[in-house]
C-alpha cells in the first residue's frame, strides 16, 4: 500500500470509523469456522484485514504524533518532499486548514485545494510564502530582501 499522509481532522475521523470497522471484521472472523477444503483461505483473509489495520493505524498514528507535537517535522529544504513537509508543518504547528489559511492572507478552500493536489497548481512565490508562515508563524520578506542585496552584489563586480 502506498503511504498516505492525514491532510486534516476529517481525514483522521475517517481512517479512526474505517479502523473500527476493520477491527470488528477481524473479530468477527475469528469467530467463523475454519475452512476443511481450504485451510489456508481463512488465514490469507486475517492477514489481509491485519495488513489493512496496521497501515490505517500507522497513519492515525502519525497524525496524532504530529498534531501532539510527538514527531519532529524537518525544516523544509528539499523540493521533492515539500508538499508531504507543509501539510506536516501546518498539522504539527496545531494549525487548522483555516487557521493557516488566515495567516496566509487566503480563503481556506484554497488551502484545502493546494493540499488536495498536493499543492501541483501553487506557484514558487505561494509555497515560499507558506514556508515561512509555517516556519515563522508569519509571512517574512527577508528572503526577497536578502535575494536582492546579493543579486546586485553579483551584478557589481
Amino acid at each position: 500500500m502506498n503511504k498516505h499522509t492525514l491532510k486534516n481532522e476529517k481525514e483522521y475521523k475517517i481512517t479512526k470509523s474505517w479502523l473500527k470497522r476493520f477491527n470488528k471484521s477481524k473479530e468477527e472472523l475469528a469467530k467463523l469456522p475454519e475452512s476443511i477444503e481450504q485451510p489456508w483461505l481463512r488465514t490469507a483473509q486475517r492477514n489481509s484485514l491485519q495488513a489493512i489495520i496496521n497501515h490505517l493505524q500507522e497513519e492515525a498514528d502519525e497524525y496524532e504524533a504530529l498534531k501532539n507535537g510527538k514527531s519532529k517535522v524537518p525544516n523544509i529544504d528539499n523540493l521533492n518532499t515539500i508538499p508531504e513537509l507543509l501539510i506536516k508543518k501546518r498539522i504539527a504547528n496545531g494549525w487548522t486548514q483555516v487557521q493557516m489559511a488566515k495567516r496566509l492572507g487566503m480563503h481556506y478552500q484554497q488551502l484545502q485545494r493546494y493540499e488536495s493536489t498536493d499543492y501541483e497548481s501553487a506557484t514558487l512565490t505561494t509555497l515560499q510564502k507558506i514556508a515561512d508562515v509555517l516556519n515563522n508563524g508569519s509571512s517574512s520578506k527577508k528572503p526577497r530582501k536578502v535575494a536582492a542585496y546579493r543579486l546586485r552584489q553579483k551584478e557589481s563586480k
